[in-house]
């Protein structure tokens, strides 16, 4: 199907930025380290047409997690520079198995607007986190897309 890329992995260690290991444990941006034996993804990117875009994944974290994802980018132009742009990202975690990071149920969501002139671009963002937790992903992964979020 063109436009439509589909992604999927299980992965049993991970790579920790003072460590040339790569088995290391797993570690997430919030909790630190956690002795999950893996964690499996699977979703897909469709490119609707050359102005909106959708995205849908899901993963598993085993006996920590199960994330859903979804998302959108948009642009409409106005000349062949300038184009308004806009997006949402929408998460949902919620404790899965031994649940070794206790018990949750987190969503959080951005949307933002704005004007791209050729590279450059003024966006307006806005994002809410509605639930009793910090909204964690693991580390080193740049596995989170909200509008409002620093990775590094």
């Amino acid at each position: 199907m063109k436009g439509l890329t589909l992604q999927g992995g299980r992965l049993h260690a991970m790579s920790q930025p003072n460590s040339s290991s790569m088995r290391d444990g797993f570690s997430t941006f919030y909790a630190g380290v956690v002795d999950a034996p893996w964690i499996a993804y699977l979703g897909g990117d469709y490119t609707v047409n050359e102005h909106v875009g959708v995205s849908l994944y899901t993963s598993q974290f085993k006996d920590v997690w199960n994330q859903y994802y979804a998302g959108t980018t948009l642009s409409y132009p106005l000349s062949e520079s300038v184009s308004l742009i806009g997006g949402f990202n929408y998460y949902r975690a919620v404790d899965e198995g031994e649940k070794l990071l206790g018990s949750f149920d987190n969503k959080i969501w951005s949307g933002k607007t704005g004007v791209k002139f050729g590279a450059h671009a003024v966006t307006v963002g806005y994002q809410r986190n509605n639930g009793n937790d910090d909204f964690d992903y693991l580390r080193q992964s740049d596995s989170i897309f909200l509008d409002n979020s620093i990775q590094y």
